[in-house]
């Protein structure tokens, strides 16, 4: 819609200097040149992050059709021909002044939700009770950052009738130009807690500067029971009405009477509505209050609120990547669809490494746009992805069938689809399964997925990139890194973390073996991939998978050159020498080294492309000596390579923890391990580095035993007196350790910490759950956030190394991002 562009020529707003053929015009902002999709009216961003410059990635928007870039650095314009280009002093507050742009073109209601905690769900919870009447734009997954808040506003439309942005701050001075951006009337306090509370001085500080973005806003929902939520707003200045619900004060908007697990009863305006949740916990409860209060004050009648409430849940709505059967990849997001959504869920399936990709959707509610002409839109943003098959579910994509161009089937409810699942091809798939919640997509999800393990292991994509972008600060910047993604990516999955590490531009991927190296290939890895202990009857696979080997034996390097010479190599294949410099593991002593470059040399088939040694105890301030002695003797073999062969030779000796604290050993490359998956490596990256992993599963029975009966094999635990007991799906075959039995280990549940009682089985473990009101199907976290993989590890009188590689494959691995 021509009204919805921005002329080039009109952004003079951002105090730059435009230049070029400034009569381009564009209606889309994209800060990735892979995820562009309307080349023609997109304006790429040039944003720099810690470890990337979005300068290095012009050319390549530029190529696929894009002619509208804002940059903050000299760039080659001259081969930009044809192109207008805006340079500022930030890119980041050119786009935040961009979206406030678009925003003041728009007069509709803007919710601005900010708290510690619950803003997504309370956003995402909002938008399904009052969607029904209203079309409402939103804030995608969690984008409430700098740059997600302005991305966020900038998909506002003319006719939207409601928007919810939230929004998240983590240091002092982010709210102001946020609030800026989003202008909000109307404002969410959602509640008031801890995180990045060790960024300011106190609470107090981080209230105020939350309370920042309701300065504009007429009306400020939020629960009384917190004071100083109303204190930093009237602290910060804010002169609006003030709208609440409280446990405590009779004089609140909405007064909570009597509450349990999963009922409420409240009042509002002399109003008495009991409400009746799914769930139970302190969280649900209240932010299903919080929702309650807004809609009623919105003008939500008591008993349609009462009908919404009670379909609420807190599943988890955030877009996941799980295995699928027969070696097909599955990415779900299902519960919620719209042009919006679909176009990041996409940009998603895009960037997955698969030959074929097949999208599942539902019909796409509540738009407001004419359904012939919403479905042709649906179609031409599909058709600019890279999409073999389109499987469409709903009676509106049924009746328009017409309207996609691709080979597709089409199916009028979702059970139609599972009754003929077997007309669809999944195999070696990657597939998107996106749909509106009412079609109950989850059944698809489960029909595909490969295991039927209630447990999971969950990887946090986001912070496994916030932790290689912390090891990555402490280098220079032509400091190579190396990702080791041995035993199953330390149990988070070989191709999925690979992925992701390729995408954030690590230098090599090293694994311990060569059948790992040939699964990422088959995955379609093209980093350069070190293998670690590399068996001579496998050398034969080296060349054809171009994998690279650490030799650390003579023999070893003989056979190697053997191998190379029969298969008539021609160009020099790069090999990595292990030398032996206290470890005693593995690698070439100082004694017998000269005799392997003899070797070298005299091959014309192989190439050093670096010298690496382990150090033994890099973590331990008492064994510094040691490690420096390490050191030293790793310069002096290194000098005597590059002496023999007359080239330049890399040097990689630093682990995570050598990363931290032996600095002027980082030399050409190091090696990233354990620290990127969020376990600490030492003292220095101990409050650092984020957990990425979090073992989860279910309870799956719940029953009370007697004084005098027992738990489990052996009969070691006897009760007391009279005791509830759950019955948990995981076991030592699943990587839960025999050792946490009979009280040693614990789980959380509820929030709350219980022992496992009895002995741990190879597929069960049953904890102690007495006075708590516990029931089958209720979520329990094994390691997390709380309890940390570092806690089960003391617990069981291991390391953390052992924990998360022992994790079975049967547990399957789900990815998100925040």
């Amino acid at each position: 819609m021509k009204s919805q562009h921005i002329e080039f020529g009109e952004l003079t707003f951002l105090n730059g200097t435009l230049s070029g053929q400034v009569q381009h015009s564009f209606s889309k902002l994209s800060i990735d040149s892979r995820s562009i999709v309307y080349p023609n009216i997109s304006c790429f961003i040039a944003i720099s992050g810690e470890n990337f410059d979005g300068h290095d990635y012009i050319q390549s928007a530029y190529e696929q059709g894009v002619r509208c870039f804002i940059v903050n650095k000299e760039a080659d314009f001259d081969a930009l021909e044809g192109a207008a280009i805006a340079r500022v002093e930030d890119t980041v507050s050119a786009m935040q002044s961009l979206a406030k742009f678009k925003r003041s073109k728009f007069n509709c209601p803007v919710v601005g939700i900010t708290g510690s905690n619950g803003k997504t769900i309370v956003k995402e919870w909002l938008h399904e009770m009052l969607s029904p009447e209203l079309r409402i734009v939103r804030s995608p997954r969690s984008f409430n950052s700098q740059i997600g808040v302005p991305l966020s506003v900038w998909r506002m439309g003319e006719k939207d009738e409601l928007s919810l942005f939230e929004v998240g701050i983590s240091q002092p001075g982010e709210m102001d130009a946020l609030a800026d951006v989003i202008q909000p009337n109307l404002g969410i306090f959602t509640h008031l807690g801890s995180a990045h509370l060790e960024n300011f001085a106190n609470m107090e500080a981080l209230a105020l500067e939350k309370a920042k973005l309701m300065l504009g806003c007429k009306k400020v929902y939020y629960n009384s029971d917190q004071p100083l939520i109303k204190e930093s707003l009237l602290k910060a200045g804010y002169q609006g009405e003030h709208c609440c619900w409280s446990k405590k004060n009779n004089q609140a908007n909405l007064v909570v009477l009597e509450q349990s697990d999963h009922l409420i009863r409240t009042r509002w305006n002399s109003v008495e509505i009991v409400l009746s949740l799914k769930e139970g916990g302190t969280a649900f409860r209240n932010n299903v209050l919080l929702c309650a209060l807004f809609c009623l004050e919105q003008g939500m009648d008591p008993e349609t609120l009462k009908k919404r409430v009670s379909k609420l849940g807190s599943e988890d709505m955030r877009m996941q990547h799980v295995e699928g059967l027969n070696g097909s990849r599955l990415i779900s997001d299902v519960h919620n669809n719209d042009i919006n959504a679909l176009e990041i869920a996409l940009d998603d399936l895009k960037r997955l490494n698969r030959p074929s990709k097949l999208l599942i959707i539902s019909d796409i509610l509540q738009t407001g746009i004419p359904e012939k002409e919403l479905y042709q839109r649906v179609n031409h943003l599909i058709s600019s992805f890279d999409i073999d098959q389109v499987v469409t579910v709903g009676p509106a994509t049924f009746r328009n069938a017409d309207q996609f161009i691709l080979p597709s089937l089409h199916f009028p409810s979702t059970s139609g689809l599972l009754a003929e699942m077997d007309s669809v091809d999944f195999r070696n798939k990657a597939v998107l399964i996106k749909g509106a919640k009412q079609f109950r997509f989850d059944r698809v999800v489960r029909e595909l997925m490969a295991k039927g393990h209630d447990s999971t292991l969950e990887i946090n994509l986001s912070r496994l990139e916030h932790n290689l972008h912390f090891y990555r600060n402490q280098l220079s910047p032509e400091v190579k890194v190396m990702a080791m993604i041995k035993a199953y990516a330390y149990g988070s999955g070989n191709a999925e973390i690979a992925e992701i590490l390729e995408v954030n531009h690590v230098d090599y991927l090293g694994v311990a073996y060569i059948n790992e190296g040939i699964e990422l290939r088959e995955e379609g890895i093209q980093l350069p991939i070190f293998i670690l202990n590399a068996d001579a009857r496998s050398f034969h696979q080296l060349v054809k998978y171009n994998l690279e080997p650490e030799i650390y034996s003579l023999h070893q390097l003989e056979k190697l050159v053997e191998e190379l010479n029969f298969q008539r190599v021609s160009t020099p294949f790069n090999i990595h020498l292990k030398v032996d410099t206290g470890m005693h593991r593995l690698g070439f002593d100082e004694q017998n080294f000269g005799d392997v470059l003899e070797l070298v040399k005299r091959s014309k088939s192989i190439r050093v492309a670096s010298i690496l040694s382990h150090l033994a105890a890099s973590d331990d301030p008492k064994h510094d000596g040691f490690t420096l002695q390490q050191i030293a003797t790793f310069d002096r073999l290194h000098a005597a390579a590059t002496k023999a062969l007359g080239y330049a030779i890399d040097r990689h000796i630093c682990n995570t923890a050598g990363i931290m604290r032996f600095p002027k050993a980082h030399y050409e490359m190091v090696r990233i391990g354990i620290g990127v998956y969020g376990v600490p490596s030492c003292a220095e990256d101990r409050d650092q580095v984020k957990p990425v992993g979090a073992l989860k599963t279910r309870v799956s029975q719940v029953r009370m035993i007697g004084a005098g009966e027992s738990v489990g094999y052996t009969r070691s635990s006897m009760a007391q007196h009279e005791r509830k007991i759950a019955t948990i799906p995981i076991g030592y075959a699943d990587g839960f350790p025999r050792s946490l039995s009979e009280g040693k280990g614990e789980v959380v549940i509820k929030g709350q910490r219980y022992q496992v009682v009895g002995k741990v089985c190879m597929d069960m473990t049953m904890v102690d759950i007495t006075g708590s009101e516990i029931q089958d199907g209720d979520e329990v976290i094994v390691f997390g956030d709380n309890p940390k993989v570092t806690e089960l590890a003391t617990s069981a009188a291991t390391i953390p190394y052992e924990i998360i590689a022992g994790i079975s494959r049967r547990v399957q691995r789900l990815y998100f991002r925040d």
